[in-house]
């Protein structure tokens, strides 16, 4: 069955990897982008890779909630359902930047605002008969932790930490999530790469870590040098497959192998709180764009609350 799939910064790297991979399966795509013009050259290149290809592009800014709102206003105008909601968007920098709202850029790219497009997507994904959340994890959620007292890297930032701490909160929060959202007819899978050459992994430095970190900064480029194709078929596989279609709260690593997470991951506590804090967040966020989310949704603010 043909399914509606909107894939989150799939203009290059595993994002339009993983793109092409479910062309070739004849799914009907929107991708999303920052550039216009890298946009539509990644819609031209997907629609010649099979006769009746189906692609259109939406431009966002992933770390924008203004512009997280206008593409959920977008995808509403667009299609009457969405099947596969992939958040494959990302960012690790050495350079600590605060978004428009107010956020640490990691945070509001690897968290915020992809759990903020879900939720506000969920209604769309709702009238799907088997509809799925894919986000992209990593094995850097290893490495990451969740201090409370310092969401925001205020008191220290090293890329690494930032990152992971990031990726380990998207994860916990989806966990959290899981089972009420599988009760309301969404499944919600982490889709982890593997290490895989990409524009972000070939800017990494030694300077992304503390140290004496640093010292085993060769030896972790070793470890991304794989190819975009096989890092994309962990989200493929989840976004398709008939064998996870009832099940939800999945880890799948990139050989496709149903796996565990990170112990800390699944703690239920630290879960909780990080529910009540995203709540909080988006809740900011729906208020500050109290009118744009009414039209965007067609639903009011109070009636769709985040996380219920």
């Amino acid at each position: 069955m043909k399914k509606n799939i909107l894939i989150t910064g799939a203009t290059s790297g595993i994002g339009y990897a993983t793109a092409k991979g479910l062309i070739e399966k004849g799914h009907r795509l929107i991708i999303t982008g920052r550039e216009r013009l890298k946009a539509e050259n990644a819609k031209s290149e997907l629609e010649k890779i099979a006769k009746d290809a189906k692609v259109d592009y939406l431009l966002a800014d992933m770390s924008d909630a203004h512009s997280v709102l206008e593409l959920v206003k977008q995808i509403h105008s667009k299609i009457e359902k969405l099947d596969v909601l992939i958040n494959n968007a990302g960012l690790l920098s050495d350079e600590k930047k605060i978004t428009k709202d107010g956020f640490e850029a990691h945070l509001a790219i690897n968290h915020i605002m992809p759990a903020l497009l879900a939720n506000e997507l969920k209604p769309l994904l709702q009238k799907s008969n088997d509809a799925r959340v894919v986000f992209l994890t990593t094995g850097g959620h290893h490495f990451g932790k969740i201090d409370f007292d310092d969401l925001q890297s205020e008191k220290s930032f090293y890329a690494f930490k930032a990152y992971g701490s990031s990726k380990l909160m998207h994860l916990m929060w989806n966990y959290s999530i899981a089972e009420e959202w599988h009760k309301e007819g969404v499944k919600v899978y982490a889709a982890d790469p593997g290490g895989a050459k990409t524009n972000m992994t070939d800017a990494m430095s030694s300077n992304y870590l503390p140290f004496p970190f640093k010292l085993l900064f060769p030896l972790m480029k070793l470890t991304v040098g794989g190819s975009v194709e096989k890092a994309a078929k962990s989200s493929i596989y989840l976004s398709t497959s008939d064998e996870v279609k009832d099940k939800t709260a999945l880890y799948v690593n990139h050989k496709m192998k149903i796996v565990k997470s990170s112990k800390k991951s699944y703690d239920k506590e630290i879960q909780k709180k990080v529910k009540g804090k995203t709540k909080q967040w988006l809740e900011k966020i729906k208020s500050r764009y109290h009118n744009m989310y009414k039209i965007n949704s067609g639903l009011d603010v109070n009636q769709n609350r985040c996380c219920h």
